[in-house]
């Protein structure tokens, strides 16, 4: 094979390579399409006339693409129902975002707990329970397919 054949074939063999490479932008970069902004909302309603303990994870702003859900869970105390608390978080391929909420109510008499997840105004979650002493929790996975 001639030394110009061996050229022309090398190039036709990592020119295809090539183009499917430089389609492809480097992790972490946040290039516009790889990230997206959400409107979380959870919500927590029932009939228990004691106060609830509501536990729901957060996330601040400023997180490295390697952190899932720096903020962690919270926890607001003895809280009357209904119950809602919004934020926005920006979700990337590289970086979900694990929305969770959960209330643990107790009385002495049974009653209903019930949690719900909203992304942009779309329920994504529910869970309600009935008892004396209940622990209602929802959960939703948000990802950039």
């Amino acid at each position: 094979m001639s030394q110009y054949a061996k050229k022309l074939l090398s190039f036709l063999l990592l020119f295809p390579c090539l183009v499917l490479l430089s389609g492809c932008s480097q992790p972490g970069k946040g290039t516009k399409g790889e990230e997206q902004k959400f409107l979380v909302r959870y919500e927590a309603q029932g009939t228990f006339a004691a106060e609830c303990d509501i536990f729901y994870i957060t996330r601040s702003s400023e997180v490295a693409p390697d952190q899932e859900n720096k903020g962690g869970v919270s926890l607001q105390d003895k809280v009357s129902l209904p119950w809602s608390l919004s934020f926005a978080v920006t979700v990337t391929k590289l970086r979900p975002f694990n929305t969770q909420v959960s209330a643990v109510c107790g009385d002495n008499i049974a009653n209903s707990a019930e949690v719900a997840i909203f992304i942009d105004d779309v329920e994504k979650a529910r869970d309600s329970k009935t008892g004396r002493n209940v622990s209602a929790t929802a959960e939703y996975r948000l990802t950039l397919d």
